[in-house]
């Protein structure tokens, strides 16, 4: 019987993917290179889905789960899980410097 793993422990409030990658450490990119076989970025490159595991991977073990068992928690999750724990891209305060609607695109507006 395969048993479900708990709930992921997502910071409140959720950060965006983004945001979240860059409160991690060295140790953390490492850690995420050794387990899903690329280094963060790589990886964001190749597979962005893969990449949020990672992420959750990195919530588990800030939670006091081993690397390992982290890891397994974070595979064993379902992609809306997975999705569940981080906020919108298109939160407030996000930088889009495309983006004439975002805040970063009206400060670079020129009129």
């Amino acid at each position: 019987m395969n048993t479900p793993p708990p709930a992921i422990p997502a910071p409140i409030p959720l950060l965006s993917g983004q945001d979240f990658f860059e409160t991690c450490t060295g140790f953390e990119e490492i850690a995420i290179a050794n387990q899903f076989g690329h280094t963060p970025i790589a990886l964001a490159e190749r597979d962005p889905s893969m990449m949020s595991r990672a992420m959750v991977m990195v919530m588990f073990c800030r939670a006091g789960i081993d690397v390992i068992t982290a890891k397994q928690y974070a595979l064993g999750h379902t992609l809306r899980a997975i999705q569940a724990a981080f906020s919108d891209s298109d939160t407030p305060g996000d930088v889009i410097e495309d983006d004439p609607d975002s805040d970063a695109g009206k400060l670079g507006a020129v009129e």
